[in-house]
């Protein structure tokens, strides 16, 4: 690249410098190499300057009619700077010249699910695995970019296209328990764990298909044998140990289970590494940032008329079958767990990250970020009227919410602290931020900063969350829950409290699967008593980090 071009463009993607913007536009008029056209257009778009790098990516294309692949990164520069229309025409027909290229397949199904057009954006992806020959590696992307836009249903039915892959059946599996198709998935499990004892997903998925009561039936004596294996990695002896606790647990069995789950959360935490400084050095950055000035200046905008219901607490403490109650409203529609509010202040932060790179957002873009939010949703959710979103470590993210939504509402679910550390114990998370789960310090130590966050934003945002026990709900499930859908300003549904079918109501993805389709129980009121013997530890953890007396 010539020097002239090289300092312009550095100078242009350094800041806001509208001479730099003047001659990089002189120049593009210029005679440069097709080389140059394409380094400035990269660069561009790694600085994020979509509109610029399209005309860059204009320029280059003249000047290569006929290499596809710089028309391929022109509509993906027009996609990224808003023209939709054009992009799309640019790679459908790319897409129809070079069916088995996946560059342009891609980017057209992103379109499409950015558009909120599920069905099309999912014929373009299968299109093209049937063109490229069913490309080794392809299988799986394709079949969770069905799921991430909410098409459960056809994502289990692309997986069963292909009984030959072990790891689809395994996923196959994951989503028949997903939909409630819970017999099935127990079927096909089952044989997948007898001849693949090494996929440990499908041991975890087997033992959420149902709650075990005949010890006959149960996966039980399975389980056990191999449990002994050596030949087998610490995480799936890990993952079959939590899926003997359920078991154990089901049948009463209450000694057993705990003696599989101190083995399982031993196992898995030498692969959950968990930094309580790290975590503690955010927490002191929200208490900065998110002040009860700060919101309030922040908030000064109506939030594009969005206004998402976000339920939060500690993981394991009734969020699921809040927002599933919930969701049987008309008005309103479950998302599961999103990220997308800590993914939006993320990715706007800059180089000083999330909170700090936040300190100094106006209201209007808070306003711009709030308008970008319902593009970001799975497709399947786009046009929803009210989103519930039950990430329960939203809990993190309450100041940053009330920025970008004033009309939010926030709902915290709170349970039992040795229920909810008890809970916590049994389970297996995929997600890296619940790597504190295996250790029973770690556990208290993040029962201690969730309620220390809880009572900041109690103190900077006053009477704007309501708390709901979990206890209370389970007691009184039709005075609580009244009370709470008078409280999101909606009339009263009688569906609310009607038990659905076992399979309505789409796929869940929390580790509930079996619980979370059943009639409101309280079983797990109190579920810390059966192992009162052995809670002495956590009980000590949770004394010391000040969550109960003992």
């Amino acid at each position: 690249m010539n020097p002239v071009l090289g300092a312009a463009l550095a100078r242009c993607t350094r800041g806001n410098d509208p001479s730099a913007r003047r001659e990089l536009m002189r120049l593009r008029g210029g005679e440069l190499s097709p080389e140059e056209y394409r380094e400035v257009a990269r660069t561009l778009t790694k600085a994020n300057s979509h509109r610029a790098a399209a005309l860059w990516w204009l320029s280059a294309c003249r000047r290569s009619p006929d290499d596809p692949r710089v028309a391929c990164r022109l509509a993906n520069a027009l996609r990224m700077a808003g023209h939709a229309r054009v992009a799309e025409r640019l790679l459908g027909g790319l897409c129809r010249e070079y069916p088995d290229w996946a560059d342009p397949a891609h980017s057209l199904a992103w379109l499409y699910r950015r558009r909120g057009d599920a069905e099309r954006a999912a014929g373009v992806m299968e299109a093209w695995f049937e063109a490229a020959g069913s490309p080794s590696g392809s299988l799986f992307p394709v079949g969770n970019f069905l799921q991430d836009m909410g098409m459960a249903a056809r994502a289990e039915a692309w997986f069963a296209k292909f009984p030959g892959d072990v790891n689809a059946r395994a996923e196959r599996g994951a989503l028949l328990a997903k939909l409630g198709r819970f017999d099935e998935a127990e079927a096909l499990l089952t044989d997948i764990v007898r001849q693949k004892p090494a996929v440990a997903g499908a041991w975890l998925r087997l033992a959420a298909t149902r709650r075990w009561q005949d010890e006959s039936r149960s996966p039980r004596a399975l389980m056990q044998a191999v449990l002994e294996r050596p030949e087998l990695d610490d995480d799936t002896r890990a993952a079959i140990g939590f899926a003997l606790a359920k078991v154990e647990d089901d049948l009463g069995h209450y000694e057993q289970a705990w003696r599989a789950l101190d083995l399982a959360n031993a196992l898995r935490s030498h692969s959950a590494p968990f930094n309580p400084a790290a975590w503690g050095e955010s927490e002191q950055d929200l208490y900065r940032v998110f002040t009860a000035d700060y919101i309030a200046r922040l908030s000064g905008h109506d939030g594009q008329g969005e206004a998402p219901i976000f339920i939060i607490g500690m993981p394991r403490s009734g969020t699921t079958l809040l927002e599933r109650r919930l969701a049987r409203h008309s008005s309103l529609t479950g998302a599961g767990e999103l990220e997308l509010v800590e993914e939006l202040g993320r990715k706007t932060a800059g180089r000083r990250g999330y909170p700090a790179g936040v300190a100094g957002f106006s209201a209007a873009q808070c306003a711009h970020l709030a308008a970008s939010w319902r593009q970001r949703l799975p497709a399947m959710l786009a046009q929803a009227e009210t989103i519930i979103d039950k990430n329960p470590l939203n809990f993190l993210h309450v100041g940053w919410i009330a920025c970008l939504f004033p009309k939010a509402r926030i709902i915290h679910c709170r349970r039992d602290p040795l229920d909810t550390v008890l809970s916590l114990w049994f389970q297996n998370f995929a997600h890296w931020k619940n790597n504190y789960a295996y250790r029973r310090e770690d556990i208290a130590w993040m029962y201690a900063l969730y309620r220390r966050m809880m009572a900041h934003w109690d103190n900077v945002l006053p009477g704007r969350i309501r708390t709901v026990d979990y206890e209370r709900v389970v007691a009184d499930p039709g005075t609580e829950l009244q009370a709470l859908i008078a409280w999101l300003g909606l009339e009263w549904e009688d569906g609310v409290l009607r038990d659905a079918p076992s399979a309505d109501g789409g796929a869940i993805s929390t580790a509930s699967l079996w619980q979370a389709r059943q009639p409101i129980y309280s079983s797990s009121v109190g579920r810390a008593r059966h192992y009162e013997p052995w809670m002495a530890g956590f009980r000590d953890a949770l004394a010391a980090a000040g969550i109960i007396s003992v």
